[in-house]
């Protein structure tokens, strides 16, 4: 099944793939969009969508985003004020790195990111990378991970491309980033230094002095979603922007209660949300030739929700409530010392709360109050002694702390990473060797770690672009404050995780006249030993153990392509697929022994169609998975049905104005991501956005 439907995939895909204009001219200003080709040169699997891919996804949020990459599972809680977090190749949410802006975001309390607090209006670009990749210019903490989750913002909002016509001809795309580690292999260009390194977000020649963009997005359910941001362009190379959005939604959506025969229809309740977010960022760059840049963000979030229950039989109601505040400022100077010597510097003050209410105390859980603060700096060295050779060296120091109403504990963790890389790269070969190691002390306890990892990708032939890429690493994940110390549910004596990851895997990349098209298949064997499984009970508290050993077993299928039927035209196909056989290897004489582990399928997948045209750029999306368990010994009544929901929408742009629309679940098909939340039945959402 798993080689049938991949070999099905890439059939349609190059059947259909082709290209349109990655760059038009609309009134002097070059529209510059990322291709897919970085992601095929990567020595380890990576995965990115950007500008107006986001808007062929008809995609919400950012787990919309990462429910369409492969090997991404999705938890899920349900409406637009529903936790969500995401777990890659079975490891769990908590072995996802998560950075904004190229700076790790953390949460020592419960060690995964709610990705609710990330709108689609402050990101434009949505990177996932699995294992190590070609880039070795980064904090050892961006390294630390099974996987990393790169979310970018932008100075100046990009306006989609579109379809070139005889009023607008088409201009050559501009390279971006060539001869970077982003984008490690142009034949057309020369190697060039990696720094000065001007990202999509960074200002240049093309940058108007002052840019605005408001936009209002409206959808079923109470859903509103008005944004503001602005950027100005000051003197002597410094640009200066903010953004606000504010996010409110009613989430009473309906859902049906089935016991038996018996059908009920019924309404979410306790559901409401409002949340609000605000940035203000700073670029200063200078120098010849912008030898040095410094960025600094600014950054408050605030959501105050009501926290839906678990669905029993005709017991909808519930009383919980969750205040949660974020605030950080951070930095980061990069800099070219010399031809071959580049330095970046980065730090961050990050404080969090976290307001919890039960308005019905049972087992235990009462109200309580969080409080998490962190210290965070970093600073790493890249030499380049010849073109084909690069070595970094990266340093890394945070301190954790977290308090709380209900116990005297106060647990503080001191943390120091370090890491030593080496990349070996030609026309046809990439190697990274990488040796990280980790020195914790918490309490009176010292806990030390060195984790190598070695990923290489070889261009098969020279007239046709074919890889191969192989990857191993070794990692480890501390337990998160939660997981030991808070509710009775914790456990001080749990140990580390220790991962090892294994992957091959084969990409293609073809342009052919009208015809464009990227395929990749990876194999990969992952081993966790002392796992930590997290049973959730409610949207706030979660059950934590260790199992001895699990393995995973997996395929991952990712496929993309466009066909140009003309100048205006153009169709295109999107797909991956998932197979993960991830089991408990606790114990060989258990009776769960070998079971899948709770909230991961063995299947899992999307596929998206859409037609770029002069009058209304048309995507249809689905995506789904295959049953689950909500625990590890699947016993009766904890299976959770597979799915497939589709998703149609719809864009245009007016001049300066872009609409776009989308009705969700079209089918109107009820599941469930986490037992007893149901998800939304069919839905819609419509935006607006004004660019000047």
């Amino acid at each position: 099944m798993v080689w049938g439907l991949g070999l099905g995939l890439w059939v349609i895909g190059k059947d259909a793939a082709c290209q349109v204009a990655d760059s038009v001219g609309i009134e002097e200003v070059v529209v510059v969009a990322a291709g897919s080709g970085n992601n095929m040169a990567s020595v380890a699997p990576a995965h990115s969508v950007r500008g107006v891919g986001l808007l062929r996804l008809g995609a919400g949020d950012v787990a919309d985003v990462l429910r369409r990459m492969p090997g991404v599972t999705v938890k899920d809680y349900g409406g637009a004020g529903g936790m969500k977090t995401v777990s890659v190749r079975g490891f769990g949410s908590q072995h996802t790195g998560v950075t904004y802006d190229g700076i790790a975001v953390s949460d020592c309390q419960t060690g995964e990111i709610d990705l609710q607090r990330y709108t689609l209006s402050g990101v434009t670009e949505v990177r996932l990378a699995i294992g190590d990749g070609n880039d070795i210019f980064q904090p050892a903490r961006n390294t630390g991970s099974a996987a990393t989750l790169s979310l970018i913002s932008t100075e100046k909002p990009e306006k989609p491309e579109k379809p070139a016509s005889p009023a607008t001809p088409a201009i050559p795309a501009i390279p971006e980033n060539p001869a970077t580690p982003e984008n490690p292999e142009n034949p057309e260009l020369p190697e060039l230094p990696e720094l000065p390194v001007t990202p999509p977000s960074a200002p240049s020649a093309l940058t108007p002095p002052s840019a605005l963009r408001a936009g209002l997005g409206l959808g079923a359910w109470g859903y509103a979603n008005p944004v503001v941001r602005v950027w100005q362009r000051l003197s002597g190379g410094v640009t200066v922007g903010g953004l606000v959005d504010f996010v409110h939604a009613d989430n009473d959506y309906p859902f049906t209660l089935e016991n038996g025969r018996l059908r009920t229809s019924l309404d979410r309740s306790n559901s409401r949300m409002d949340q609000w977010h605000g940035e203000v960022d700073v670029v200063a760059a200078g120098g010849a030739a912008r030898r040095w840049e410094l960025r600094g963000k600014a950054y408050y979030y605030d959501n105050d929700r009501q926290l839906p229950g678990a669905v029993h039989y005709y017991v909808n109601d519930n009383d919980e409530t969750l205040h949660e505040r974020n605030a950080f400022g951070q930095m980061q100077l990069r800099a070219m010392v010399s031809d071959r010597v580049s330095v970046k510097v980065s730090g961050k003050w990050n404080w969090a709360s976290s307001a919890y209410h039960n308005g019905k105390p049972s087992g235990g859980i009462t109200s309580n109050e969080y409080w998490q603060r962190e210290g965070y700096v970093s600073a790493v060295a890249l030499y380049v002694p010849t073109e084909r050779l690069s070595m970094s060296y990266a340093a890394d120091y945070f301190v954790n702390s977290l308090n709380s109403t209900s116990q005297d504990i106060r647990p503080k963790r001191h943390s120091v990473l370090q890491a030593l890389s080496v990349r070996y790269r030609d026309d046809r070969l990439t190697v990274v060797a990488r040796g990280w190691c980790c020195w914790v002390r918490e309490e009176t306890e010292d806990r030390f770690r060195v984790c190598p990892s070695v990923s290489a990708g070889y261009r098969l032939t020279r007239d046709q672009d074919w890889r191969v890429r192989v990857s191993w690493k070794e990692m480890i994940r501390m337990p998160s404050f939660r997981e030991m110390y808070y509710f009775h549910l914790g456990d001080p004596e749990l140990s580390p995780e220790k991962t090892r990851q294994w992957n091959i895997g084969l990409t293609h990349s073809s342009r052919s006249g009208r015809v464009e098209a990227d395929g990749s298949i990876d194999v990969y064997i992952n081993k966790v030993e002392d796992k930590i499984v997290t049973i959730p009970l409610n949207m706030f508290v979660s059950r934590s153990v260790n199992m001895s050993e699990v393995m995973c077993l997996g395929t991952d299928v990712s496929l993309s392509g466009k066909y140009r039927l003309s100048r205006r035209h153009a169709l295109g196909l999107m797909g991956s697929y998932s197979y993960q056989q991830v089991e408990n290897h606790t114990d060989s004489g258990s009776p769960y022994y070998g079971n899948q582990i709770a909230y991961t399928p063995s299947h899992s997948g999307s596929v998206t169609a859409y037609w770029e045209n002069p009058w209304a750029c048309l995507s249809v999306t689905g995506d789904g998975m295959s049953e689950r368990w909500t625990t590890n010994e699947h016993s009766e009544g904890t299976r959770i049905a597979g799915f497939m929901e589709w998703t149609v929408s719809a864009y245009r742009q007016f001049g300066n104005v872009t609409v776009k629309a989308s009705v969700t679940n079209i089918l109107d098909r009820q599941y469930d991501l986490v037992a007893r939340y149901p998800m939304p039945g069919r839905g819609w959402k419509v935006g607006l956005e004004w660019n000047l």
